[in-house]
């Protein structure tokens, strides 16, 4: 059995579900039994891996540059856990061959992703800190766990015989990669008692000295064992700390990163550090003079920060405050605007105090008392504009969490920001690198947010300051945020228009404009767009292709399309064209489309104004390029939605041409994901479904089986039957019918989904129905029923039959009995216990 289910595992790319952990299972178990090489061979497949094709929108300079992935047939969690429960039953039966078959394949992982031919080099100091467990060798990859079952194997040979030590040694340096000779160095600090002139003969190996690759392992075994060397070996590693680094190697490198010659005192100051952490690997051992010299050395230089390690990760939360929460809010507002104006931050930004990390202090304070600091909004004039975007962000979430204050101060505040020159402060420098905001802009898109919340959250601004407002938002539509050039690098495949828009100044701008007029209308009820000039001027410039080429802001108008309706239908009508300019600027069409399709829900009132754009939507179908724009959902999935929707609620009939203009459109997966939204729907819905559309449901899928069963490319239709299963699944269809249907579906596409839910279903209905629902089981059985989905749905299987073959119905038990053959022939013998029963 083992050995068929080896030459199938050569042939799989992907194991699911429970079958990796059950091979695990029947690796230990052939070992326990005596068949260690049937079990090694097995292991062997189960656990081999294979390079992972680069993402589809790497380009190839990133290609070039980076290591190639490697991947197993299963997740890696899984992988470890198989390393961690099952190999060691391997181990114990053929330790020596199961060590050597996990060294192969890390060898093979390294050589896979590396892209290096010498084998002196792996960069394993990088990919894997520290052998033993450590919080250095996160985050976890493949490479790291078969290190890790490596060293636990390695380990357990030599605890049951410690004789082996040497010949572990052996085997671990016979696969060349540094990553097997720091496992060895790891071993001989383990069990460093039982060979110590090998332990000797390798801290006295200058390349483990001197190499990045076995710096952790090296300095930890020298730190334990150094008193334990021989003298000659104690002065020839002092003698190498004496003698300094490899300078010329340091002024090629300083040379190509600097562009000059290193000076004689960097020169100097560069060999005191190098010796000032050597000399901490064993700084407990060190002779008297020695250790003193090391004192002296920290004493200028300062102690070394992880001197064992080559290479560090270092968690950082973000930036820092000069002043904590407490002092800021210890001062009264007066003394936190003279601190902001004259606090000049430490030039080196990183992990030192900084503007923007003060200005999240203090936006933290404002939150929680916005009133003090709205009432002394306007003494921040003159302060920089970071500040004054942490200050404003912190009344935005003093509000969202329905805080109140004084609008009117905060506001002149505003329009004082909104009127400051917009470019680069002049005498900063580098302002972003060193936490500084580069310019006004960010400040103007924090102004808009809290407009937009302010018109939109209660407590929000006072309508008598609706003049006020406006002043302040209309300069912000016109924010060269985003450019051209911004949208091209970072929207089209990478981000999708709606992200853009509340990512962007103007795109935000345009967000509030529309909940301006949202909220005049509140107040003011008109029912025409002319009522609001200003509103209705803004959106008919940006409407404007010469004027505004973004497509984020075009992505505005598609998100607020159903209330934009609600504003003025008319006006939504009258510019349709302008809206969704789908024959002169498709591209247009595209982003106002597909953000509406993707975050509206199905609009009664908004469908009869779109009509004719939902039947060019079906006609788009297939069309979009996600190369070119990024969406937040499928288009064409959402479109389907929707049309169900006004299908369910009687909207459209099934005769109407859009909805029939889908379904001939649609490719197979999108009528199945059409045919399984219903199904999900009616999974959810929570109490009886309403008669009347049921019926329209159940006169749907009678068209559409037909439309199946009728058509010449019946392959191309079986997603979509077999989507039926949801459908089912949910138990809200007259059962009789239920039955029919399914096992039509079953016969026509030889699989259904869900299967799972479906057998659970069955199994549910098996006391009532015993002989619909054990011959839909064994028609499913007998389809396209994926060995390893079995797994799945086994268990609601065993019921279901269980219950056939208790029951009186004689049909059922023969159909039972079949079920339970066929799986039975797949390999589930489990089964036939049900007819011993």
């Amino acid at each position: 059995i083992a050995k068929k289910e080896i030459q199938w595992l050569k042939d799989q790319e992907e194991l699911y579900f429970l079958l990796p952990d059950k091979l695990g299972e029947l690796v230990a178990y052939l070992a326990k039994q005596g068949e260690a090489t049937t079990a090694l061979e097995l292991a062997r497949i189960i656990l081999e891996l294979r390079p992972d094709l680069p993402l589809p929108d790497e380009n190839e300079v990133v290609k070039q540059v980076t290591y190639l992935r490697i991947k197993a047939k299963f997740d890696i969690w899984v992988y470890e856990e198989i390393l961690k429960k099952y190999i060691p039953v391997l181990v114990e039966k053929a330790p020596k061959k199961t060590l050597i078959l996990l060294c192969k394949i890390l060898r093979f992982a390294i050589k896979a992703t590396k892209k290096v031919e010498d084998e002196t080099v792996d960069f394993s100091h990088i990919w894997r800190s520290a052998i033993e467990e450590h919080e250095q060798s996160k985050p976890w990859n493949l490479e790291s766990a078969l290190v890790s079952s490596i060293r636990d194997t390695s380990e357990e040979i030599i605890r049951r015989d410690p004789q082996k030590l040497p010949g572990i040694v052996n085997i671990l340096e016979e696969f060349k990669y540094p990553i097997f000779r720091r496992l060895v160095l790891h071993l001989l600090r383990t069990f460093s008692e039982l060979s110590p002139d090998l332990v000797e003969a390798k801290l006295t190996d200058r390349s483990f000295f001197e190499d990045r690759h076995y710096r952790h392992e090296y300095a930890l075994l020298l730190g334990e064992r150094f008193d334990q060397l021989s003298p000659k070996a104690r002065q020839t590693i002092l003698d190498w700390i004496q003698k300094g680094p490899d300078i010329e190697t340091y002024k090629k490198r300083y040379e190509k990163s600097e562009g000059r010659t290193p000076s004689p005192e960097e020169i100097e100051r560069y060999k005191k550090f190098w010796q000032r952490d050597r000399l901490a690997w064993f700084k407990d051992s060190l002779p008297a003079e020695w250790k003193k010299q090391y004192e002296s050395l920290v004493e200028e230089l300062g102690e070394p920060e992880y001197p064992e390690f080559a290479s560090v990760t270092v968690t950082w939360v973000g930036p820092e405050s000069p002043l904590s929460a407490d002092q800021l809010r210890s001062m009264s507002t007066s003394e936190i605007v003279e601190y902001l104006k004259s606090w000049n931050p430490p030039q080196d930004p990183i992990r030192e105090p900084s503007p923007e990390g003060l200005g999240r202090t203090l936006a933290q304070v404002v939150e929680e008392n916005p009133g003090k600091f709205a009432e002394e909004a306007e003494s921040f004039k003159g302060v920089d504009p970071t500040y004054v975007r942490y200050l404003l962000s912190g009344l935005r979430d003093a509000l969202k969490a329905g805080k109140a204050f004084n609008w009117e101060k905060v506001l002149k505040l505003c329009k004082w920001a909104v009127e400051q020159k917009r470019e680069l402060i002049k005498g900063k420098g580098k302002r972003e690198l060193f936490g500084w905001d580069p310019h006004w802009g960010w400040a103007r898109k924090t102004i808009a947010d809290l407009l937009s919340v302010g018109f939109d959250k209660p407590p929000g601004i006072p309508f008598e300051f609706r003049e006020l407002a406006w002043s302040i938002l209309e300069p912000i539509t016109i924010d060269p945020d985003p450019t051209p050039e911004d949208e091209a690098e970072y929207g089209g495949s990478n981000m999708d228009p709606v992200t853009l828009s509340i990512n962007t100044t103007r795109g935000e701008a345009m967000h509030a404009v529309i909940r301006y007029a949202l909220w005049c209308k509140k107040h003011l009820d008109f029912q025409s767009i002319d009522d609001i000039p200003e509103v209705k001027n803004v959106l008919e410039q940006h409407l404007n292709p010469d004027l505004e080429p973004s497509l984020a802001v075009r992505s505005v108008y598609g998100q607020w399309l159903p209330w934009l309706v609600q504003i003025d239908r008319e006006w939504v009508s009258h510019n349709l064209d302008r809206l969704f300019p789908k024959e002169t600027h498709p591209q247009f069409w595209e982003a106002t489309w597909a953000s509406y399709i993707e975050t509206s829900g199905p609009h009664s009132p908004v469908f009869e104004v779109l009509l004719d754009e939902y039947q060019r939507a079906t006609e788009h179908i297939g069309k979009w390029d996600e190369s070119q724009l990024a969406h937040l959902m499928d288009p064409d999935e959402r479109l389907a939605e929707h049309l169900l929707a006004f299908y369910w609620v009687g909207v459209i009939d099934i005769d109407d041409a859009v909805f029939k203009s889908f379904w001939e459109l649609a490719s197979d997966d999108l009528r199945a994901h059409a045919i399984e939204f219903i199904g999900r729907s009616l999974l959810n819905y929570e109490g009886e479904v309403p008669q009347e559309p049921l019926e329209k449901m159940k006169l749907l899928w009678e068209h559409r089986l037909a439309k199946a069963l009728e058509a010449l490319d019946r392959e191309n239709r079986k997603k979509e039957v077999a989507a039926f299963g949801w459908w089912f699944a949910s138990g809200k269809l007259d059962n009789e019918w239920a039955f029919q249907q399914l096992l039509e579906a079953v016969r026509f596409s030889k699989r259904i989904d869900p299967m799972m839910f479906v057998v659970e279903k069955l199994a549910d209905l098996a006391d009532a129905y015993p002989q619909k629902a054990t011959l839909c089981l064994k028609e499913l059985v007998s389809g396209d029923v994926e060995r390893h989905k079995v797994f799945g749905w086994r268990g609601e299987a065993e019921e279901l039959l269980r219950k056939a073959l208790k029951s009186d119905d004689e049909t059922a038990k023969t159909f039972a009995e079949e079920a339970i053959n066929k799986l039975a022939a797949m390999g589930f013998l489990e089964f036939i216990k049900l007819l011993k029963e």
